[in-house]
């Protein structure tokens, strides 16, 4: 059968079908044969049927990119050596054990982070792209580059494996975020819950379902408030019929918190995330290198090409949500504030020590008070 945008839009409504048939074409075709193909899967960026959007988007962008070196173009000025531990030694962390809780709409260039400290091999300004992200990290089509020099298990697999974007934590055992293997291993970034709704709002209100265009960003935050607390607790992002604004207590909460505080080696938050970088350098050592620093997905509407580009941290007008804000949370966001500061202040992490001693590849994301960081978004 030929792997061709025309056939997925044959298929409304199957999507199961739709990702089977296309794991068997991009891993059966050959590279050349894509090129071949190119023209006739996307001269123009005219897209299928609304349904159809994301599988027409990472067919197009796997054989538009798969083949690119997985690396950005960011000065390669900066230190390659370890600055020394402010508080006597470095935390470990097992790599294998590394699961990421990665909430919809924060903070997905923090894999580079990640991968930086797993993989030596890393240089200062290579990084995971914006569309090297689905097809390394997520799906697992392609394979890490072997100079990025990334452990292995004995079995071949991948030492880091982050694939389980946007999934719960689970207590039942499971290759993704299984608590009884990855506490004390959790990493997570967080961010201000009204800015996490807004930027889904404007990303086709992603999570609220079919059939959902007329909703209002109101009527689209009551439906997925309480996302973060949801993924600490077990249960899908977007699952509203496990907790809403009717059902959800002090003690969901509470527990959702709990398991922050005795799950996580690593807390950020996405308002701050040039200095929870640091941060993570600060704890775990590692070279601090410029790539992590770029924003490798912009937020934009990811599907059509007609939307500009917005930085990661881009402020949206939260007065469109008439005084709303999502109870659910809220509490656990500023508890989390809490904790990234005392750890700023436990590390000794600010403008002055991220320059001179934990990253100073990068001056400039660490800009003077009243002044921004605009990062390099990625391709």
């Amino acid at each position: 059968m030929p792997c061709k945008a025309s056939f997925f839009a044959s298929c409304a409504g199957s999507g199961i079908l739709v990702y089977a048939v296309l794991q068997l074409c991009l891993r059966e075709m050959s590279f050349q044969e894509a090129d071949q193909h190119t023209a006739e899967i996307a001269p123009e960026p005219t897209l299928p049927a609304p349904v159809h959007r994301y599988y027409y988007y990472y067919y197009y962008y796997y054989y538009h990119d798969a083949h690119e070196p997985a690396e950005g173009t960011m000065s390669s000025a900066g230190s390659s050596e370890i600055m020394p531990p402010v508080n006597g030694t470095f935390r470990t962390l097992d790599v294998k054990r590394i699961a990421w809780l990665h909430p919809p709409k924060v903070g997905s260039s923090f894999v580079n982070t990640l991968f930086g400290h797993a993989c030596p091999g890393m240089k200062n300004d290579e990084y995971i792209t914006r569309k090297m992200y689905d097809v390394i990290v997520l799906f697992k089509i392609k394979e890490i580059p072997d100079e990025w020099q990334c452990p292995f298990l004995e079995d071949g697999s991948r030492a880091l494996d982050l694939h389980c974007s946007h999934k719960a934590i689970t207590w039942q055992k499971s290759p993704c975020n299984y608590w009884g293997w990855s506490k004390d291993h959790f990493i997570m970034i967080l961010r201000q819950p009204e800015q996490r709704i807004l930027s889904g709002f404007v990303h086709d209100k992603h999570g609220a379902g079919a059939n959902m265009s007329h909703l209002t960003q109101l009527e689209y935050a009551t439906i997925v408030q309480g996302c973060m607390v949801r993924m600490l607790l077990g249960w899908k992002c977007y699952d509203r019929k496990k907790m809403n604004i009717s059902t959800v207590t002090d003690e969901h909460i509470t527990k959702a918190i709990k398991h922050l505080d005795e799950g996580f080696a690593f807390v950020g938050i996405l308002e701050e995330i040039e200095l929870c970088v640091c941060l993570f350098h600060a704890i775990f050592g590692g070279v601090c290198r410029s790539a992590e620093f770029v924003n490798i997905r912009p937020a934009y509407d990811r599907i059509r090409f007609d939307r500009p580009k917005m930085g990661a941290t881009a402020d949206h007008d939260i007065s469109v949500l008439k005084g709303w804000f999502d109870r659910i949370d809220r509490p656990l966001y500023d508890h989390a504030v809490r904790v990234v500061h005392s750890n700023m202040d436990k590390y000794g992490v600010n403008r002055d020590s991220c320059i001179s001693r934990v990253c100073p590849c990068c001056p400039e994301a660490f800009p003077s008070t009243g002044l921004d960081f605009v990062p390099e978004l990625g391709p």
